[in-house]
């Protein structure tokens, strides 16, 4: 049982000497009061309640923005130094290519060179070679002659 409807009941039983009609009429008014008063304490717990909701709401919502921003931020700047990075490695795959390419001109320059070279140091044998067949010729010669 309800404490106010408590009160009603106990004004209704000390009107008992009143016709019945009297009795009904005031109950029904305490009753429709209280309602009223209980409508208007539920309505301004309602609206703080409503009121405190739209506040939490709000915070959150600025809060939920705020963190949108900032994740944002930090993906636009891992996007940006993934690329840079990815700037980074092509060049030096770049600068390997070139350096290779060097290398291989630079090989090749030297097996040509070589090949010069030991084709001169043969083409000198083969004169030194002859030079030294006449050099024996001639001192078999002189041996001869003597």
């Amino acid at each position: 049982m309800d404490p106010e409807y408590g009160v009603i009941t106990l004004f209704a039983s000390s009107l008992t000497n009143q016709p019945h009609s009297i009795l009904t009429l005031l109950t029904n008014q305490m009753k429709q009061s209280l309602e009223k008063k209980s409508k208007v304490k539920n309505a301004k717990i309602m609206r703080a309640a409503r009121d405190q909701v739209v506040k939490l709401l709000s915070a959150r919502s600025r809060m939920l923005a705020q963190a949108q921003s900032e994740l944002a931020s930090c993906a636009q700047e891992y996007s940006t130094g993934y690329a840079q990075d990815l700037d980074e490695i092509r060049a030096l795959w770049m600068a390997m290519a070139q350096r290779r390419e060097a290398l291989t001109e630079l090989r090749s320059s030297e097996e040509k060179m070589v090949q010069k070279l030991e084709l001169d140091r043969e083409k000198n044998s083969v004169a030194h070679l002859i030079h030294a067949k006449d050099d024996c010729e001639v001192q078999g010669r002189i041996i001869a002659s003597l």
